[in-house]
């Protein structure tokens, strides 16, 4: 009988490796289940962020009276132009709200506003094609749209009757609240006043209203407010360098653009150039790697210009004259 026995405990032992495995394979098979989607996308989960610069920048320009949206790459070095996609139209009536080039996957995303619905969408700049559109579930305008590559999360200003800081899962399109304690001001114009601040978790943007500018910073991890600074003036174009704890900025008055920064600890915004331009910033965007602002500027001209600032060499070049309205602009 003791034979039976150690005969049994034998096989058991044998099977144990066996047995463990068979757990272990159930699990990884449960962890990366597909997350389910609401609508059309062909996105899966995105690579690390690259750091090398490449020079392009890519526009959202508006032709045939502003009724279609052209989106086009443009070689900074050959200061030429390519044509992406043209089948954005304002019929159906659309709206572009907000951009976000995903560099590692080579995808371009825009928030639009398709007859009252927000839609993610996200563009395939090698064809063109239209590799997801995701309802968002809402009428509400977005924006600021920045993206997390360690959590493969988008962020965002949603507004309607209120604010608040969102995150938005590509996958699943879950929106979940980070900050929604805001007052005091009327609205957040455009992509050019926030900037995501990776290393450090923060999420900064400008407040705009007549009497109440602030410079907002808060923590997406916690959704905690970590500091609002009250400004005198009007700021454009807010960059961030990793590790710096500075966000750069052009300071406008009327027609005359200066140049600085703010420190993040006090808020205190720092002069750095003095009436370095004068005309209209229309649109900017900027490279952290590089140092580089990429700007669409009016200098009081019939056509607008795009303009290339570096920051540790103080030089600034003219690439081109643009046509048309340039809504966005954005580093490839």
């Amino acid at each position: 009988m003791s034979d039976q026995v150690q005969s049994i405990a034998n096989k058991i032992n044998i099977m144990k490796p066996l047995i463990v495995l068979l757990v272990v394979s159930l699990i990884i098979s449960g962890c990366t289940k597909d997350k389910p989607v609401s609508g059309n996308s062909q996105i899966g989960p995105f690579n690390p962020k690259p750091g090398t610069y490449i020079p392009y920048v890519f526009t959202f320009r508006q032709v045939n009276e502003h009724d279609v949206y052209l989106l086009e790459e443009i070689d900074l070095t050959q200061r030429s132009v390519r044509i992406i996609s043209d089948t954005i139209t304002k019929t159906p009536t659309v709206y572009i709200d907000a951009n976000e080039y995903i560099a590692s996957e080579n995808l371009f995303f825009s928030i639009l506003i398709v007859d009252d619905e927000s839609k993610l969408r996200g563009i395939d700049v090698n064809n063109g094609e239209v590799v997801s559109e995701l309802g968002l579930n809402t009428d509400n305008p977005f924006l600021g749209l920045k993206f997390d590559y360690r959590r493969n999360l988008f962020y965002a200003i949603e507004s309607g009757d209120f604010f608040r800081l969102v995150s938005i899962d590509p996958y699943t399109l879950e929106i979940n609240v980070i900050y929604d304690t805001f007052n005091g001001f009327d609205y957040i114009p455009g992509d050019y006043k926030t900037v995501y601040c990776e290393d450090i978790n923060t999420y900064a943007f400008i407040s705009s209203d007549l009497n109440n500018k602030r410079l907002w910073l808060i923590d997406v991890n916690t959704g905690n407010l970590i500091d609002s600074f009250p400004l005198t003036g009007n700021y454009k174009g807010l960059a961030y360098i990793p590790y710096s704890n500075k966000i750069f900025s052009f300071k406008v008055d009327g027609d005359t653009c200066s140049f600085g920064f703010f420190d993040l600890n006090s808020g205190e915004f720092t002069l750095l150039k003095d009436q370095f331009l004068f005309g209209s910033l229309n649109q900017i965007a900027f490279h952290p790697e590089k140092g580089e602002y990429a700007i669409i500027y009016n200098g009081d001209t019939a056509r607008d210009h795009l303009l290339l600032y570096d920051i540790e060499n103080d030089s600034l070049r003219d690439i081109m004259a643009v046509d048309d309205i340039i809504i966005s602009i954005n580093y490839k």
